[in-house]
């Protein structure tokens, strides 16, 4: 079964069902690729929760925490990412990080010289931001089109009919020319347009994935040893 995603704008609800606000930006863990915070902006301000303790029932993200717990979380600007160091602020804040971690190594015997070495390491994360936008527009096309439409006329044609032979008779005048007049009709095309709804055009969202590639340099500190010799022979 496919678990919805939480998108930009998703309603927030408290511990209670409070509206707290809605949700700002999605931060990624970059080794599961699922949402692991998201900000949340309420009334006053925007405040980062983690994903892990929430429900998200596909309109509404349900955070296990009241408005208390979120007015006092740290601060973050959720245009940026989160660092690891806030990751683990956040997650003491909410819990899920003791604020005194059980299993840590011994410090090390004073007498016993030690140094710390630090390295760089890169953390990725994703922001939702607003890109483009897009809109449905409609004009107007207009094309010639041809129909064929059936009409009909009047035509006239001779017909000559014998007259039978016992209907013969003597006509009294000598033949002379005549005319006879007949009305003839014929149908003419008469046509108009008009408008009328054929289609529905829908504007569909879809999420496309692809692989950007990141490249930065990354530092980290290197330890040696250095031997002197403070004996001198005389």
């Amino acid at each position: 079964m496919t678990r919805p995603q939480i998108a930009i704008g998703t309603s927030v609800a408290g511990a209670q069902g409070e509206p707290l606000g809605h949700v700002g930006a999605v931060y990624v863990d970059n080794a599961t690729g699922r949402p692991a915070w998201v900000a949340v902006q309420g009334r006053r301000d925007t405040v980062i929760v983690p994903v892990e303790l929430s429900r998200f029932d596909g309109a509404t993200l349900h955070i296990p925490f009241d408005d208390e717990r979120l007015r006092t979380a740290p601060k973050h600007d959720q245009e940026t990412l989160i660092s690891y160091a806030q990751g683990d602020e956040f997650a003491r804040h909410y819990g899920l990080l003791s604020r005194s971690p059980a299993g840590m190594a011994s410090p090390p015997d004073p007498g016993t010289p030690a140094m710390v070495r630090s390295e760089e390491q890169l953390r990725t994360g994703t922001v939702n931001v607003i890109v483009g936008r897009a809109r449905l527009e409609t004009f107007v096309v207009t094309e010639n089109r041809t129909f064929v439409i059936p009409v009909r006329r009047q035509e006239v044609r001779l017909v000559y009919d014998a007259v039978p032979g016992d209907e013969q008779v003597i006509a009294e005048a000598d033949p002379s020319e005549n005319v006879r007049e007949v009305v003839l009709h014929a149908e003419q095309v008469l046509f108009s347009t008009r408008v009328v709804p054929v289609e529905r055009v829908r504007m569909v969202r879809r999420v496309h994935t692809t692989g950007q590639v990141v490249r930065t340099e990354l530092r980290s500190e290197r330890i040696d040893t250095e031997h002197t010799d403070d004996h001198q022979e005389t």
